[in-house]
């Protein structure tokens, strides 16, 4: 079902992304998925439900926050696209939640 549903998803935003961020992105997610699905293995059933905890939290934290957040000029430096990605790749593999940094 998630397949699908990824699939949809991707037929209707493709030709919208911007590339060169695409680029910057999908070598760091690709490692953190490679690292969460490591530690996917080798946690503990508390060590996975901790993590799945926190990044639940994260989310519902920022959900209600953001909205009360002024928008800013953000200028990102070079490093914060693979920061992003791997994190993306982690919560990715980890907790399949799409990622706080981008799917929030």
């Amino acid at each position: 079902m998630l397949i699908i549903g990824n699939a949809f998803a991707l037929t209707s935003y493709w030709g919208l992304s911007d590339d060169r961020l695409v680029r910057q992105l999908l070598p760091a997610a690709v490692a953190g998925i490679v690292f969460g699905t490591f530690l996917l293995h080798g946690l503990p059933a508390n060590g996975l439900r901790l993590s799945l905890a926190g990044f639940s939290l994260l989310i519902v934290t920022y959900r209600f926050v953001g909205a009360t957040l002024k928008p800013l000029r953000y200028q990102p430096p070079p490093w914060h696209a693979a920061a992003t990605g791997a994190v993306e790749g982690l919560a990715s593999s980890l907790d399949n939640a799409g990622g706080p940094p981008l799917g929030a």
